[in-house]
């Protein structure tokens, strides 16, 4: 009984910890798409011009 506990409830805070990081990896690559794009736009445009 004890072991079926703790197992359920290490599941459950891996399960915490894997929506908690999942929703900061979607935050995360929201940011990238947004700034990103225009950093990889100016950085591509000064490496034409470098040139």
């Amino acid at each position: 009984m004890d072991d079926l506990f703790l197992y359920v409830r290490s599941t459950s805070h891996l399960n915490i910890e894997f929506c908690s990081t999942t929703r900061k990896l979607q935050k995360i690559r929201q940011m990238i798409s947004s700034e990103e794009k225009m950093k990889m736009k100016s950085a591509h445009t000064n490496w034409l011009r470098s040139d």
